[in-house]
């Protein structure tokens, strides 16, 4: 692969969907902090190389790595979604004159190299994609696809983040069910039915049909923003086996999916998403979040 030069001043924000050889350098004088934003397909890992290094310390030269992408402060995927062992190691910082011996491997599908360089310091990456069979947090790239979460019976939070207000549509899912309550529906479904519900009767069954068993559910968030616990839900709670829910439009910059596990359900959920049309008729706009929620941090 051919090494190809971008600098801060004219690339200082960068985004890079393929595996290449890439040299972050700079001319003149510069304070400001660059960003190399990577992204790969939903179902990869990003591997990031460094094959040539100078970035002096005593001139302020600084390389960091974060497993996720930084903009204006707000971070994803919450530090609360990671795994210990990759919570440890979601960011970290280089400088020195000998490049880093051992490569960055993320946890999703998106990375983000952050520098800061003196004149006459630069550094190499080599980035490649890898197969990722188990994703969890990613980054959905353009406005409109299709996408499977699955927490294979893992006590895990996954997110997918699109940066675009979205129409979301979830097909299926299977979320909080387990065999006992799969008997149960199914003794449930051969019992006759009265021909007319009472309205307290409707009332129960909207309760039960609305309540989610305690940490297992998916929820779709939006904002102006990449932090979780500053982003609005939209809808209530989604739980349970269902072919098909009603859609929900999301009218802000940012749109995220987010699936919660327990652990004690094997949960899966398809997730079909597009563009929200703004020129309709009604006003659509960005709920925001009076106060940040706790259980994203």
């Amino acid at each position: 692969m051919a090494s190809r030069p971008f600098e801060p001043g004219l690339d200082c924000i960068h985004f890079q969907s393929e595996e290449g050889v890439l040299t972050a350098g700079i001319k003149g004088t510069s304070d400001t902090t660059c960003g190399l934003y990577l992204i790969g397909e939903l179902d990869t890992r990003i591997t990031v190389e460094f094959v040539q290094f100078e970035a002096h310390c005593d001139k302020g030269s600084l390389v960091a790595v974060l497993d996720g992408w930084e903009q204006a402060g707000s971070t994803f995927p919450a530090a609360s979604d990671l795994s210990a062992e990759d919570a440890k190691n979601q960011y970290n910082t280089y400088c020195g004159e000998s490049h880093p011996l051992l490569s960055f491997v993320s946890s999703g599908n998106f990375a983000l190299i952050q520098y800061k360089l003196a004149p006459g310091d630069r550094f190499t990456v080599r980035v490649t994609f890898q197969r990722n069979p188990r994703p969890c947090n990613q980054v959905a790239q353009g406005d409109e696809g299709f996408f499977v979460m699955r927490n294979f019976r893992q006590r895990l939070n996954c997110s997918v983040m699109i940066i675009h207000p979205q129409n979301i549509f979830l097909p299926y899912m299977s979320v909080g069910n387990s065999r006992r309550m799969n008997r149960r529906r199914a003794l449930q479904s051969r019992l006759p039915r009265p021909k007319k519900l009472s309205l307290l009767q409707k009332l129960l069954q909207s309760r039960e049909n609305s309540q989610c068993p305690i940490g297992d559910y998916i929820e779709v968030l939006g904002g102006a923003t990449w932090s979780l616990h500053k982003m609005s839900p939209y809808h209530h709670r989604f739980c349970g086996i269902k072919k098909s829910t009603e859609l929900v439009q999301v009218a802000c910059e940012t749109t995220v999916v987010r699936m919660v596990s327990s652990g004690r359900y094997d949960n899966i959920v398809a997730v079909k998403h597009g563009k929200l049309d703004r020129s309709g008729g009604r006003q659509q706009t960005c709920m925001a979040r009076s106060q940040p929620a706790s259980n994203y941090e």
